[in-house]
């Protein structure tokens, strides 16, 4: 039993009866809004991650790039990136690895996310979906607009340690995919605690 049914018991004058009551938020009853909770946290992550990029590459584009990088654009982003990973050449492919690269471990948290509702959506019910995806895609969304932003200012102000913030994006948002997903996980076990308590009274 999942939680999603609730057994309510009444005596009656002439004897016993039992009235069972099923959460409109059951697996049976909702599995196409269950498939479009696994699939939130990562259509949202590569939206938002194309918009980031994207707004970032036109912002520095008009700013006139930074300092730092030898011209505006993606191309140097990429010979930046290919750089830290010396994978750099010059035919272009490494930096086109390094962009893939940059990309599949940005996304990852996302993957860990939608991996967790997917886990869930075995024995939880749809409400703790819900709030595990939405808490855990916010969470992340928020990491990857405001990193993106200070990487932004890291690069178009050049100063000592220009890329830093951009070069520690992926591996910082590991760790707030670990976060999120513990969040996320805490916040649906206490909403689904109280639901459940409300729905026994």
């Amino acid at each position: 039993m999942t939680g999603d049914v609730v057994v309510q018991n009444a005596d009656a004058s002439a004897g016993g009866y039992a009235t069972v009551v099923v959460d409109a938020q059951s697996p049976a009853k909702s599995p196409g809004r269950r498939r479009v909770l696994c699939w939130l946290p990562l259509v949202s992550g590569a939206v938002v991650l194309a918009l980031c990029w994207t707004v970032m590459a036109v912002a520095l584009v008009l700013n006139g790039g930074a300092n730092c990088l030898p011209e505006p654009g993606f191309r140097a982003v990429a010979d930046h990136v290919a750089f830290q990973l010396k994978i750099w050449d010059e035919s272009g492919l490494g930096s086109a690895a390094a962009l893939v690269i940059y990309a599949t471990v940005c996304m990852l948290p996302y993957a860990l996310l939608s991996g967790c509702v997917r886990l869930a959506a075995r024995g939880r019910s749809t409400l703790f979906l819900a709030v595990l995806a939405i808490t855990g895609t916010v969470f992340m969304v928020l990491y990857d607009i405001l990193g993106f932003w200070a990487a932004y200012n890291d690069l178009s102000h050049s100063g000592f340690l220009c890329g830093f913030a951009f070069d520690l994006m992926p591996v910082g948002g590991l760790v707030a995919g670990a976060c999120a997903a513990t969040a996320g996980s805490l916040a649906a076990l206490l909403i689904e605690w109280r639901w459940r308590a409300r729905t026994r009274t």
